[in-house]
């Protein structure tokens, strides 16, 4: 979640970057959240004044209000269990009703064994993360790997002495002991790749481990896709055809107002996870424990660890009581005042005709035509061409032409891609036949 501080700080950029005084340099920007989910770390909230080391900003809440809201009713997640999505959106807006207190009671159970597989175990606080995932590796039936970070001063490069109790969430993510098995789950805790999908916050299963000539851990992603590029390119020895290879990456931060520069394996241990971190994931189910050194619950986190999964089949709480369901009072408010102001979205064509004779063409880079093609079905104001070129249709000779047929249109031309790889492709439509063009 961004806050406000880290906002005013992209507005402010990108007026420097643009040489432009209007807010965000000009350039259009399309905000993607929802408010009713956790605040930001170690910010306000993105609606609220910034301040910048403890003081107000040069910046107020002028900029946040220049934008309109448009809000989204389709739940994707939860759309095979109705009912368990309408006691999501009560949660999410604290309008619960005493059936969903209920509901919330009949899953306090002890989880079996078959449900401890398939479920992730969320905490609200990592110092149980961490105790339960020392206890699950300890219980693995193979040899620990230890991968010790080095740190040295980005100025000096001279080593530095970082005490292991300072939290991931302050030295970029990278651990100062990763304890590790064959066998147990990770998580990657940096951006290593984003071109092939090695994000924050993916997760895998550790196939193999080298600590010897180089620190390697092979990693069976959940995700087939993730990581590709480096598995196929990669001169290491692999141990099998679908592991990939996670090496030492290279962080800087902040301690004591200076600067460290830490290499390690972006790795930690994910049998369980905090429900911050599971924010933005989906599961496939959840055991949900609110213990914690604190006895509140913050605002939204209840709500953000029951809608990381799709049915609530699969969803146990350990401990339950309705206190745990809170939301900000300055959300509602926040809230209440967007839904005042609603964007109007216009629905007009963007090309209206005044002629009979009048040809509209419309071009379009849709980067895969196979994942796009209802998408292009239902833009009224492409379909409103003439004629209609589309781009980078990443189509193989293979794929079925009456799946990309558009109604009221013919196929003038179809040039596919290259079989090995994506990219490449031409379609042309047109409501006209070839006669009507000489």
């Amino acid at each position: 979640m961004v806050g406000a501080t880290l906002f005013s700080w992209i507005d402010q950029r990108l007026r420097e970057i643009k040489k432009s005084n209007i807010p965000f340099g000009n350039v259009s920007v399309i905000v993607i959240g929802d408010l009713f989910q956790l605040p930001p770390v170690m910010d306000s909230w993105i609606f609220c004044t910034p301040t910048i080391h403890g003081e107000a900003g040069c910046l107020s809440t002028s900029i946040w209000s220049k934008f309109s809201l448009i809000e989204l009713t389709d739940i994707l997640r939860q759309k095979n269990d109705l009912e368990f999505c309408q006691i999501c959106n009560r949660v999410r807006e604290g309008k619960q009703t005493q059936n969903d207190i209920d509901f919330f009671n009949k899953k306090l159970h002890t989880v079996c064994q078959q449900e401890d597989t398939i479920c992730t175990l969320l905490f609200k606080e990592n110092a149980f993360v961490d105790q339960y995932n020392a206890q699950k590796l300890a219980s693995l039936d193979s040899e620990v790997v230890e991968f010790f970070s080095v740190d040295v001063s980005a100025d000096t490069m001279e080593k530095c002495d970082i005490p292991s109790s300072l939290p991931l969430s302050r030295t970029a993510g990278l651990s100062r002991c990763l304890q590790l098995k064959v066998g147990c789950p990770v998580m990657v805790t940096c951006n290593v790749d984003t071109k092939c999908g090695l994000t924050n916050g993916v997760r895998g299963v550790v196939q193999h481990l080298e600590n010897t000539n180089s620190m390697v851990v092979w990693v069976k992603f959940d995700d087939p896709a993730v990581g590709n590029t480096i598995r196929n390119k990669t001169r290491l020895q692999r141990p099998d055809n679908f592991s990939v290879p996670i090496v030492h990456l290279k962080c800087n931060f902040l301690y004591k107002k200076k600067t460290v520069s830490r290499r390690q394996i972006p790795l930690r241990l994910c049998f369980a996870l905090t429900v911050h971190k599971a924010q933005g994931q989906t599961l496939d189910g959840a055991i949900i424990s609110m213990d914690g050194k604190r006895r509140t619950v913050e605002n939204g986190l209840f709500y953000v660890a029951i809608t990381r999964i799709r049915s609530s089949n699969h969803l146990h709480l350990k401990n339950f009581n309705e206190s745990y369901i809170r939301i900000s009072a300055q959300v509602s408010q926040e809230m209440k005042r967007l839904r005042s102001k609603l964007y109007d979205y216009c629905e007009t064509p963007l090309r209206i005709k005044t002629h009979k004779k009048e040809i509209s063409i419309s071009y379009l880079n849709i980067s895969s035509l196979r994942k796009h093609i209802n998408d292009l079905k239902s833009d009224f104001n492409l379909l409103d061409s003439t004629v209609l070129c589309i781009a980078e249709t990443w189509l193989r000779p293979s794929d079925s032409g009456p799946n990309y047929y558009l109604e009221n249109f013919n196929i003038l031309e179809r040039l596919d891609g290259l079989i090995q790889t994506n990219g490449k492709g031409l379609l042309l439509y047109s409501k006209m036949d070839h006669g009507q063009y000489r």
